[in-house]
């Protein structure tokens, strides 16, 4: 089988992030009347700071599947992905899309912070950072399933890694496969990258539209 979708890189516009501000609040379990009236100056100050700093990337690259044994599937140009769960979660899937995206800045203006004791600041920015790299994930997601469509194919949802009974080490063999230096990302452990507001994923890409709801019902998913 031949690949569908080329390697793809981006600088993601902040313009079209959607939602950030929603996501941000989310993680601080809080409404924007609320944050706004308890911390006017924190909310506006670091937002403004966010707007300025932050820098979202992002890529992907896809493999056909040559086979599959069991919980493993085998793809073009020898890796092997071995998990029950990805294996029933892509069963329509003849091809695998792996992504990265990284939101850029958050380490500086999170360590200017702390060199400042400034404890809300602090607490701000890094609800900030996750509001971005969320955004950016569902951009990069929604990049993939554009592009499979004008190829007239469909993409299902993302899976991440250590999250939804996915194995961890399915991140590493995805690292290995994408040259992530192109978006500024490094790896510095087996399992942690830089930046730290950085999202990995895996997709699968099929012939058949139903692909678009395996998974969805399963109590957590992306």
């Amino acid at each position: 089988m031949t690949r569908t979708l080329s390697p793809c890189v981006y600088t993601i516009p902040n313009g079209q992030l959607n939602d950030v501000e929603e996501l941000a609040l989310a993680t601080l379990h809080m409404s924007k009347d609320d944050a706004t009236e308890r911390f006017p100056e924190d909310y506006e100050d670091t937002y403004a700071k966010c707007l300025e700093t932050f820098e979202c990337k992002g890529m992907y690259a896809s493999f056909p599947i040559e086979s599959r044994s069991g919980d493993e599937i085998h793809l073009e140009g020898g890796a092997v992905l071995k998990s029950q769960v990805l294996a029933d979660l892509l069963h329509r899937a003849d091809e695998v899309v792996f992504y990265a995206v990284c939101a850029h800045g958050y380490e500086e203006v999170s360590a200017a912070a702390a060199d400042e004791d400034d404890l809300i600041g602090g607490m701000f920015y890094n609800a900030w950072g996750g509001g971005y790299a969320i955004a950016a994930h569902r951009w990069i997601k929604c990049a993939i399933a554009d592009a499979a469509h004008d190829n007239g194919r469909f993409a299902g949802r993302g899976w991440i890694p250590g999250e939804e009974g996915l194995e961890m080490q399915l991140q590493k063999t995805l690292l290995e496969r994408l040259d992530v230096s192109q978006i500024g990302m490094s790896i510095t452990g087996e399992y942690t990258v830089r930046p730290v507001m950085s999202i990995c994923g895996i997709m699968g890409i099929s012939d058949d539209e139903a692909i678009v709801h395996d998974g969805a019902d399963r109590t957590e998913y992306h």
